[in-house]
């Protein structure tokens, strides 16, 4: 059943036009570490890719060594635990912090 925030999503962006929906395994990995809603979202939607891969909701393991490297010698890894949520087709990254939420 889908929220009004993922309806107000749909209408914006359209219908996914690439989708793989996770495992339970995929999901429970991160339970209590991104939002219960995130990952309900995931389980309706799938890692799904929008407007012909203009925008896509990932599987934030697959950036976990991006992450680790752009990270590295900056001081936001003592601040928070970071995970990329979504991307856009020119390389930006939608990170979610454990404590401080999206970025």
């Amino acid at each position: 059943m889908l929220d009004e925030n993922l309806e107000e999503f749909l209408r914006e962006f359209g219908q996914p036009t690439s989708q793989r929906f996770p495992t339970a395994s995929e999901v429970e990995q991160y339970r209590g570490i991104l939002p219960d809603r995130l990952l309900e979202y995931w389980q309706e939607i799938g890692f799904s890719g929008y407007m012909d891969g203009l925008f896509w909701i990932v599987n934030p393991a697959d950036y976990d060594d991006v992450v680790e490297r752009f990270l590295e010698s900056t001081d936001f890894p003592e601040l928070d635990t970071y995970h990329v949520i979504a991307r856009n087709a020119w390389g930006k990254l939608h990170l979610w912090g454990k404590k401080q939420g999206i970025h």
